[in-house]
């Protein structure tokens, strides 16, 4: 899609890490995404070397978006995008992500590609201590609920923003 600007980096990106991995006897490899097509071109230098682990982080899901242009797409394009995750998930030898797989990738494209054992969360997180010198004032406990979000916010999070600020004044009704 003309969101996934990835597609002009495959050439120079193969390039390069040819040359690393060759370089430096790499044998693991962590590709990110999206850009989906990052995926699908570390299969490809996958293919070329065999040994290679490769390692498949998903950031964002990718036929199952509602960005990216992924829900406009024409059934002929969704199928090669289709075919391309599919052949990701085949050929990858790990595939991570912050939030359970089936949610983020899905069950259905999981279980095409037999990929159910090698998908796996791992969640964003943060080090408590990180949070230790954070103080806030006796009065605001009583008035204040304060959150650290670590991502992106989407088109379309409003419904859950809306539902997050529901239910905290909800619990702030109660005595818990």
């Amino acid at each position: 899609t003309p969101f996934d600007k990835g597609i002009y980096w495959k050439k120079g990106m193969l390039r390069k890490a040819k040359e690393l991995i060759e370089q430096h006897n790499i044998s693991r490899i962590i590709a990110t995404g999206a850009p989906f097509s990052i995926l699908y071109h570390s299969v490809e230098l996958k293919e070329q070397f065999p040994n290679i682990q490769l390692i498949v982080d998903y950031r964002d899901p990718w036929l199952r978006a509602v960005n990216y242009g992924m829900k406009d797409l024409s059934p002929k394009r969704k199928a090669f995008e289709h075919a391309q995750e599919q052949k990701v998930l085949r050929k990858a030898d790990l595939i991570i992500a912050p939030t359970h797989p089936n949610l983020l990738i899905g069950r259905e494209a999981i279980e095409e590609a037999e990929a159910q054992t090698k998908a796996l969360e791992i969640p964003h997180s943060f080090d408590p201590q990180d949070m230790m010198d954070i103080s806030v004032p006796e009065r605001e406990k009583v008035d204040t609920i304060k959150m650290i979000f670590g991502g992106t916010l989407y088109a379309g999070v409003d419904k859950q923003l809306i539902k997050l600020r529901d239910w905290t004044r909800e619990i702030r009704t109660k005595d818990l």
